[in-house]
């Protein structure tokens, strides 16, 4: 796939047949689906705007992503065989990132009373659950587990980076900090 800006694959379908790809053919970021087996490509989204970092859910049936279709970073969802995009977070202005686990949707978010706190929800696309997983310090760049128990994620407050681990079915959570730099990525 080429690309006059940013290629990135943000996700892969259960049955590994397909991946998500954010893709700016056009000077804009939007996100693709791409058929492993027959080598096609599908634009699934397309706004004047910035669409990033999708991830499959509800069996693969849907996307989850970031969006600044309300003049700041939110998260959207849409059905792969649909045009209807849905606004899925209603807590904070600044939520820029997230990752997903069957219909769970964990995604951060700045906190509006402290602009620099940004802290990670748990969301449900079936239901209106949502449950705050931090409570200071910016939490960012949450993964889930394969499955689905645990979340990984960055911590960095009083000038400590942390490498966070919430064990979602134990209600736990666990922090590894690195005295010595910052920590900047993670995954599994």
């Amino acid at each position: 796939m080429k690309s006059s800006g940013m290629v990135v694959c943000s996700d892969v379908s259960a049955d590994a047949s397909k991946i998500l790809i954010t893709a700016a053919p056009n000077h804009q970021a939007d996100i693709y689906m791409y058929d492993v087996k027959t080598k096609l490509k599908k634009r699934l989204t397309i706004y004047k705007g910035i669409d990033v970092g999708g991830h499959f859910v509800e069996n693969d049936t849907k996307i989850v992503f970031v969006s600044n279709r309300l003049k700041f970073p939110n998260i959207f969802s849409k059905k792969l065989d649909g045009r209807i995009i849905e606004r899925l977070a209603y807590h904070g202005k600044n939520n820029s990132s997230l990752s997903t686990y069957k219909n769970l949707v964990v995604y951060v978010s700045r906190e509006e009373r402290d602009k620099k706190t940004f802290n990670l929800y748990l969301i449900s696309t079936k239901d209106s659950f949502m449950k705050q997983l931090t409570i200071n310090g910016r939490n960012q760049f949450p993964k889930f587990s394969n499955d689905g128990e645990s979340i990984i994620f960055l911590k960095h407050h009083n000038n400590v980076s942390s490498l966070g681990i919430i064990r979602l079915n134990y209600s736990k959570s666990y922090l590894f900090s690195y005295k010595k730099g910052k920590i900047q990525s993670l995954d599994w």
